[in-house]
């Protein structure tokens, strides 16, 4: 009985140090809330297809987006912002898990993820990726880095 009232603490004191080895995964409303609360709103959002009985509009489903191999099908959503007048942007791709994002630049180096004539802003965080082309636009290049560190 003793053994067990000793045993007990140490697999749950085991158990709670493994969840703080994990990366932080991000749900797709806590990187849409960030960008928000940064001033640079998501306008688009693709999401994995729940439905089976609907026919979405072709371009519009997860599977279309052009990433390495098997990497949509561990893609939560696809998050795109653009200012026309400025032309920049900023995309988020927001994965299930640490794991998968890490299959996925295994195959593509996150330098590779997005050409611009400017600097980009490339970030993977725990579960997402995020990308952005600020074209100069140094305001918007300052909200995106907020948004980034917003999310901790």
């Amino acid at each position: 009985m003793v053994s067990l009232v000793v045993l007990v603490p140490v697999v749950l004191a085991i158990g709670c140090g493994s969840t703080n080895a994990t990366a932080k995964a991000y749900s797709v409303r806590d990187v849409e809330r960030a960008f928000y609360q940064a001033g640079i709103p998501f306008q688009k959002e693709l999401v994995r297809q729940q439905n089976p009985f609907i026919r979405p509009e072709a371009g519009s489903t997860l599977a279309t987006l052009p990433l390495p191999g098997g990497s949509h099908k561990r893609l939560r959503a696809f998050l795109v912002q653009q200012n026309a007048a400025t032309f920049s942007m900023a995309l988020a791709y927001v994965f299930d898990s640490k794991k998968s994002v890490d299959a996925a630049l295994g195959a593509h180096r996150l330098s590779k993820w997005l050409g611009s004539n400017f600097p980009a802003i490339r970030v993977q965080k725990g579960n997402v990726i995020i990308l952005a082309a600020p074209q100069g636009n140094a305001d918007f290049a300052r909200r995106v880095r907020r948004a980034i560190a917003s999310l901790g």
